[in-house]
């Protein structure tokens, strides 16, 4: 039915809304503080962009899976060129054709 309807799995729906709601706390769209820290680029990897975060770290597993350090591990290796777009709405659009 999924697929006669043409819609994404709930999995991937909610990834893509977990990583629009931090594009909109990383740039300061929404009242919700930063708890991170941003990593310094020297720091990177080859797969992280520019605006990588530190993951926090977690000593048991409902922080491991809470909201920033899921998300965070997703947002670190999207590509420099989606994580720079300029709105939340062409940030999930690129996020869709990803």
């Amino acid at each position: 039915m999924l697929t006669e309807l043409n819609w994404q799995l709930l999995a991937e729906r909610r990834r893509i809304a977990h990583l629009v709601m931090f594009y909109r706390i990383h740039y300061h769209l929404v009242a919700i503080t930063m708890p991170l820290e941003s990593k310094m680029s020297s720091l990177l990897s080859r797969t992280e962009n520019s605006l990588a975060y530190i993951i926090p770290a977690s000593h048991c597993d409902y922080h491991l899976h809470s909201f920033f350090p899921r998300t965070v591990r997703e947002w670190n290796f999207l590509s420099q060129s989606i994580v720079l777009l300029n709105t939340p709405e062409v940030f999930r659009s690129a996020l869709l054709s990803v």
